[in-house]
């Protein structure tokens, strides 16, 4: 994300949920709530618990 110009923010975990927020040129990227957001809820999920959920904040 950084060497795109953006990044994130965990704005709040709760139970599985994980809100996030996109920073930067993240924020208007189509690929945001695509593949970039599996790609970080699949990681999530293999690292620390399948039922994880990656929600965002505009």
């Amino acid at each position: 994300l950084a060497n795109d110009g953006g990044g994130l923010e965990v704005i709040e975990v709760e139970g599985h949920i994980v809100r996030i927020r996109y920073q930067g040129a993240c924020g208007g990227c189509p690929s945001a709530t695509g593949g970039t957001l599996r790609t970080i809820e699949n990681h999530l999920r293999s690292q620390l618990d399948p039922e994880i959920k990656v929600h965002t904040y505009l």
